[in-house]
């Protein structure tokens, strides 16, 4: 079993955030002997053989017994985000119990996408008095909340008037199957750059300590495309799979095979759509 007992393993994010890594009891190791139980623990094909066909084929159960610990500290509206991801155990710094600290994201001035409502562009304004203003606010929210607090206000009361864009720090405990799932949905490029940084910083982590399991997951599913049936028939006829088994023949390997099975599940999607190939 791989688990390791760590020391700081720290990225730093944003102006004032971390990922770092607590724990992690992964391995490429541990993925291929859970695969292998069902054998008994025979070894039937290499170890980055029996990953890449869990990966690809989604039998992804193995990839659960590895997990991985992280503490983040990332601005308020970038952990609801997180949160969303249902599959984590996320422990939080409370703001009942403690005090909330005086930190806050200054980001920078993306402009709204013309074509995505709900992301930005990769332009930027720069305007000396926004960021004036906006400091100002952070400032004046906090001076409430300490005044609230002197006053005699509760810790759990006070905090409602601070801005999302304050500090929080939580735990983040995870297997790989769902990891990966999270990597992968805020590492594209859709995502608000504030959350796909702390993906990317997860993506590291996974990499170093299950490299073979990651670079079958940026193969198979990060740099791969779907089609939905409609779009198979519109991309594919009798001329173009005939072209492709033909060009089938000349390979050789694992691959060779690989490619026939998903040419065999498209001529069988153009059958049960009555274009017959």
């Amino acid at each position: 079993m791989a688990m390791y007992s760590l020391g700081a393993q720290e990225i730093k994010i944003l102006d004032k955030g971390f990922v770092r890594l607590v724990q992690v009891m992964a391995s490429d190791d541990l993925i291929v002997q859970a695969a292998r139980t069902s054998y008994k623990w025979v070894k039937k094909s290499t170890d980055e053989n029996l990953i890449d066909y869990l990966v690809r084929n989604e039998h992804s159960s193995p990839l659960e017994f590895a997990e991985f610990i992280f503490h983040v500290k990332v601005p308020i509206f970038v952990a609801r985000q997180m949160f969303r991801h249902r599959t984590a155990s996320i422990s939080e710094v409370s703001a009942r119990y403690t005090k909330v600290e005086d930190e806050y994201y200054h980001p920078q001035w993306r402009v709204q996408n013309k074509h995505n409502r709900q992301g930005s562009s990769e332009e930027f304004i720069i305007d000396e008095d926004i960021d004036r203003e906006y400091e100002d606010l952070q400032k004046r929210a906090y001076a409430t909340y300490e005044k609230l607090l002197a006053n005699g206000v509760s810790r759990e009361v006070a905090r409602s008037c601070l801005p999302v864009a304050y500090y929080t720090q939580f735990y983040w405990k995870q297997d790989l199957r769902n990891l990966l799932h999270f990597i992968r949905l805020r590492t594209d490029y859709h995502a608000q750059y504030e959350v796909r940084v702390v993906a990317q910083a997860f993506a590291y982590f996974v990499q170093k300590y299950c490299p073979i399991t990651y670079k079958s997951f940026m193969n198979n599913i990060v740099n791969s495309v779907r089609f939905t049936m409609h779009e198979i028939q519109l991309l594919f006829n009798e001329n173009t799979i005939e072209q492709m088994y033909e060009a089938l023949e000349k390979l050789e390997g694992t691959k060779k095979q690989e490619l026939r099975e998903k040419l065999d599940k498209i001529r069988h999607i153009l059958i049960d759509a009555s274009i017959k190939p």
